[in-house]
């Protein structure tokens, strides 16, 4: 019996990689030419339809990518430093406080508020009093009365604590500016996002999807495009509001090899949250008569793994022993030479 390897190296072939293996699961393995694709595959019932899978021995974390929220310059910023009721409320004030005055200044029996001759026209109180709420100069024109001059002073002392309150939070939101939340989750993906791509083996991730009686899966293969490569999906996520579906590890490696500067930014990042945390194994035709055997490898290779990583952190914990040890030790030697000066300086005494 003859045994093909497909060997697919991410380092050589980044933008062929996932159609290589869709043509090595469908095609070499599905039609007995290779009888195993050493790349490992989630585990998935659409998958076992075409073809049987080795010893599960490790778990593929499914993962999307996309970019990162950013600030857009926009007139709309010169308003966030203060909350929307806030902005109501001076509306509010703004309107209601020269109709006070005027009130005011008529109970006292006085048809003006201004020691010159404009009158008592709404237009010229609303004209002082936005002046002073923008911190212009105050107008050159006095009221007359003694309650409409404490008005107008409770009406200054306003403005200057508004004004004060306004210019600290544009400040410190100009210096440290607050982005927009990350999309982490998959209930976030399937609302936030216009579209979703994956690489060509992702048609039976969407057949996969479709069947499945979660409502988030669902509407996960609603906004699915099957196509293009790891990359391609990862240059539209970072140019549109798209994400980019792919192993975790692999979406990490591309985003290091091709959208991270030499300083180490980068406009992309990984979802927090694992779409599909599966176990994966290697494909291999159905009712191949080498699959016990490859079992028994895998296994032991995975128990002689676990016992290597037993016998490290036996060691490490007695290494870890030793050294406390030593450090008391230390600490209980010094202890006695600084009592043993003391008693030979107390002696030395005259």
């Amino acid at each position: 019996m003859s045994v093909f390897l497909e060997v697919n190296s991410p380092a050589r072939t980044p933008g062929n990689l996932t159609a290589r293996l869709d043509f090595c699961v469908t095609q070499l393995v599905n039609e007995r030419v290779s009888y195993i694709c050493p790349n490992y595959h989630i585990l998935m019932p659409v998958r076992f339809q075409q073809h049987d899978f080795t010893f599960s021995y490790e778990f593929s974390y499914f993962s999307f990518a996309m970019a990162k929220p950013s600030l857009k310059t926009q007139w709309q910023s010169l308003y966030y430093p203060l909350d929307g009721l806030v902005w109501l409320l001076v509306l509010l004030m703004l309107l209601c406080t020269p109709l006070f005055l005027i009130m005011v200044s008529r109970g006292g029996g006085h048809q003006q508020y201004l020691s010159s001759s404009d009158g008592m026209g709404v237009s010229v109180v609303m004209q002082d009093m936005t002046g002073m709420l923008l911190g212009q100069n105050l107008p050159s024109r006095l009221p007359v009365t003694t309650s409409s001059r404490i008005l107008v002073a409770a009406w200054l002392v306003f403005a200057l604590i508004l004004g004060l309150a306004y210019r600290g939070n544009l400040t410190a939101s100009l210096t440290i500016p607050k982005f927009p939340p990350r999309i982490e989750s998959l209930a976030q993906l399937v609302i936030g996002v216009d579209r979703v791509n994956i690489p060509p083996y992702g048609e039976q991730h969407r057949k996969f999807y479709s069947e499945s009686d979660s409502p988030l899966f669902q509407a996960l293969a609603r906004v699915l495009e099957v196509g293009p490569s790891v990359h391609q999906g990862l240059t539209a996520a970072n140019e549109k509001n798209e994400a980019q579906l792919g192993g975790r590890r692999f979406l990490s490696y591309q985003i290091v090899e091709g959208f991270t500067d030499v300083a180490g930014n980068t406009e992309l990042y990984l979802g927090q949250e694992t779409l599909f945390p599966g176990q994966a194994g290697w494909p291999i035709p159905h009712d191949a008569p080498f699959k016990h055997h490859l079992d028994r490898c895998i296994m032991a290779s995975i128990e002689d793994r676990s016992a290597w990583h037993s016998r490290t952190s036996k060691a490490q914990e007695v290494f870890e022993t030793n050294r406390r040890d030593q450090l008391a030790n230390a600490r209980e030697a010094r202890k006695a030479a600084k009592s043993s000066l003391s008693i030979i300086a107390a002696f030395q005494c005259p």
